[in-house]
């Protein structure tokens, strides 16, 4: 719990900087680039490695990454200095959350038993949409457990109308029935 306190404080840190100088959006992406990369296999194994010092990883990081935003060069060696990488991936995603609330978008994510045909989907982020007010980036998941039916997550609400909970439920009210 500890650390995504942490991972959140950094996030705020940087989306407060991001929107003072009007590149929320901007920083989102540059972030998630970067993030890819360093997350590659032997690229990470350098920038996560904790006995090497913050000042070579900085070295390495403005060659390898020549074109970014001073924010998120800076961001990114405070994160060395204070010896956060291992906290980089929570960061990111507080920060997506961060620009998710600032755009008021809503994130929901929908788990069926199949693929969901593309315009289905469309129309159930459009449903969630009217009732949200808001923008919505919807997600599929795909989970052959569900085995038919939804389940429908946005924000902590979540709709399960999924054969494998009616199936539970029935299970459950006939065993208390006995």
């Amino acid at each position: 719990m500890r650390e995504d306190r942490i991972a959140r404080e950094y996030a705020e840190a940087l989306f407060g900087e991001a929107e003072a100088k009007g590149k929320v959006e901007e920083v989102a992406v540059e972030l998630k680039t970067v993030l890819k990369i360093i997350h590659d296999a032997e690229v990470g194994e350098f920038f996560l490695a904790p006995n090497i010092e913050a000042g070579e990883k900085k070295l390495v990081f403005n060659k390898a990454f020549l074109d970014l935003n001073r924010l998120v060069r800076n961001f990114f060696w405070l994160v060395f200095d204070n010896k956060r990488e291992g906290l980089l991936v929570e960061i990111a995603a507080a920060y997506g959350r961060l620009v998710d609330e600032y755009r008021r978008r809503a994130v929901a994510s929908i788990t069926t038993a199949v693929k969901l045909p593309e315009e289905l989907a469309g129309t159930i982020r459009l449903k969630i949409e009217e009732t949200l007010g808001r923008e919505v980036v919807l997600k599929r998941e795909v989970d052959p457990g569900v085995k038919g039916g939804f389940v429908l997550r946005v924000g902590d609400r979540v709709i399960d109308v999924s054969l494998k909970n009616r199936l539970q439920e029935l299970h459950e009210r006939m065993i208390s029935s006995n």
